[in-house]
């Protein structure tokens, strides 16, 4: 090494006295906190100038550090503050619900605007993916309709479609204008994945809906050595300003094939509307975590794709990834990455709340973001936990990030938390800064009018 070793053990026993002595003041006055930070430079030298005094990249790691610690005594001993923040925001911004109405049974719908002005919903509903179409905003829908369907290795015990996701490429897509193209999980029946591997599948239709294609693999995780919950989920749809189609999905394979229970979200891409996929790319992954269940938006030339994510000290939260629409996701986007950021004006990342299943928009003046929520519920998981909502002007974004969404609300008012949930949340912009959130509340999905209104 070449810091002076005497020194630094001179500097640690110091630092442990000093520990000690908080400690004991913490056992008699409650608003004393202790947070170490021993290592939060890091331990490989480069994050000070002389072992003792942080350089930039040791600032920057002290912010990682110290900012989900700060937040947790900020949760848990300022509950009042909390709440005069969110009323203050909710008094210059707030989103006003119309009443919840019942569509149909199923769960994890989608819904999203076809060109031709009416609203699709893709959703699950037995073991098949299923559609269902409004021409009305929302307020009266068609029957379901099944398209999507499980008959994928069912010489080896089937699958169930689940997660569907869509959405219909522009009109003036260089190779195919108006094409719906409809992903899903393909998920073992029986969790048999020791015989089926979890895989990413499409439909395609090119008349609007009327008529679909048979269901094709884009991607597969693999199989294992034993039956377990391992593989890829979630995909999320997305093209881009120049045609090309990306199908964003959470994957465990590369970490589970070594043993190890993480998650990235990755990516693979169309440049042909559909026809033909490329291999998958990692787009985000922090080192010894999950990043999970990817949605997003572009805005101008950046891709924002809302994630969840977990650490030591915080539950599944809401955060951003980022990246240019340019050659998109060149480079992963780690768990440091100045391309990785926290939305909200109050952060969610605590111990004490889940928040995770997070949804991103975009309106004509605003970003929208849901996601679920178990503050107020019984336990900080997905048992009680029901839909949240926040807001902010696109305005608002400042040096391609927006951290500043605010205005919390929940559009399914009359759920009784103590006994019910709200789960697998989604949003659809239909016009004029007026949203649909769309919720599987228990076992069935309802969908509720939101106007996004500013004082």
């Amino acid at each position: 090494s070449n810091f002076d070793e005497r020194y630094a053990a001179g500097e640690l026993k110091r630092y442990s006295l000093a520990k000690r002595k908080v400690i004991e003041l913490m056992r008699s006055d409650k608003n004393v906190y202790f947070i170490d930070m021993w290592d939060a430079s890091g331990n490989d030298s480069m994050g000070h100038i002389d072992g003792v005094h942080p350089d930039g990249l040791g600032y920057f790691r002290w912010s990682e550090y110290l900012l989900p610690k700060l937040q947790e005594i900020f949760y848990s001993s300022c509950p009042k503050l909390i709440e005069k923040i969110n009323q203050d925001g909710r008094r210059g911004l707030r989103i006003e619900w119309s009443e919840p109405h019942f569509v149909v049974n199923g769960g994890y719908a989608r819904v999203h605007r076809l060109n031709d002005g009416r609203l699709m919903m893709a959703f699950a509903s037995g073991s098949n993916g299923n559609i269902c179409f409004s021409e009305d905003n929302g307020s009266t829908w068609t029957p379901k309709r099944a398209v999507f369907f499980d008959n994928h290795f069912v010489e080896r015990g089937g699958v169930n479609v689940s997660n569907s996701e869509f959405t219909q490429l522009n009109n003036n897509n260089p190779c195919h204008p108006g094409r719906i193209i409809y992903a899903a999980n393909l998920r073992p029946k029986g969790n048999r994945s020791s015989v089926i591997p979890y895989s990413i599948a499409i439909i395609v239709s090119d008349d609007g809906g009327k008529n679909w294609s048979s269901s094709r693999v884009i991607h597969s995780s693999k199989t294992w050595s034993e039956d377990v919950v391992k593989g890829c989920y979630e995909p999320f749809v997305l093209e881009l300003p120049d045609g090309t189609v990306q199908v964003y999905f959470a994957d465990e394979t590369p970490y589970y094939s070594e043993g190890k229970d993480f998650q990235n979200i990755s990516v693979i891409e169309s440049n042909d509307g559909g026809d033909t996929w490329g291999k998958a790319r990692i787009v985000s992954y922090t080192e010894g975590y999950r990043d999970g269940m990817p949605a997003g938006t572009v805005v101008g030339d950046k891709v924002y794709i809302a994630i969840e994510a977990i650490g030591d000290s915080a539950r599944f939260h809401p955060e951003v990834v980022s990246s240019s629409v340019f050659n998109s996701w060149s480079d992963i986007v780690y768990g440091d990455s100045e391309y990785r950021f926290n939305p909200l004006q109050v952060h969610l990342d605590s111990k004490n709340i889940y928040a995770g299943a997070p949804y991103l928009i975009q309106t004509d003046n605003y970003l929208v973001l849901s996601y679920q929520s178990s503050e107020g519920g019984s336990e900080p998981n997905t048992k009680h936990s029901t839909m949240e909502v926040q807001v902010c002007p696109k305005c608002e974004i400042r040096n391609g990030k927006f951290v500043s969404m605010r205005a919390k609300t929940r559009p399914l008012t009359r759920l009784d938390q103590s006994k019910e949930k709200a789960l697998w949340n989604a949003l659809c912009d239909i016009g004029n800064d007026e949203i649909l959130a769309v919720s599987q509340w228990n076992s069935s999905i309802f969908v509720t009018r939101g106007k996004i209104c500013q004082e």
